[in-house]
């Protein structure tokens, strides 16, 4: 079990010191704690971030050799629209030079993937 990805999304939109599962199964055992500046709204929105979850929300992640991504670009003759796309923002691309593994759900790869028209599931599987 992964709770990172709940952490996160609660975090968004609350401020919280830290998030508890009880029972992965159960989204009634997952609870958060919220800091003491953390308005009634945002509590609803985290409480709102809990209800709406999926279950998978709490699954491993799974990661694939970047190489492999490059790989399959380079089949689909993309790779120079992938590394462009890349090149646009400093941070993504620091982050792409870093890594040798890529989260199969990596919100920065997506929106690469989307922006240069690649169906997502032809490369992140």
């Amino acid at each position: 079990m992964n709770a990172i990805k709940l952490h996160n999304a609660i975090a968004v939109v609350c401020p919280i010191t830290g998030i508890s599962v009880g029972k992965a199964s159960d989204k009634t055992t997952w609870t958060f704690n919220a800091t003491d500046t953390a308005t009634d709204e945002q509590i609803a929105a985290a409480q709102a971030v809990i209800d709406a979850a999926d279950l998978s929300i709490l699954n491993d992640v799974v990661y694939i050799d970047k190489l492999v991504i490059v790989d399959r670009l380079v089949a689909l003759g993309k790779l120079s629209d992938a590394l462009t796309a890349l090149n646009s923002d400093v941070e993504k691309k620091a982050r792409w030079d870093a890594a040798t593994k890529i989260a199969l759900d990596d919100a920065d790869v997506v929106l690469v993937l989307n922006s240069i028209g690649i169906e997502i599931a032809n490369i992140l599987y």
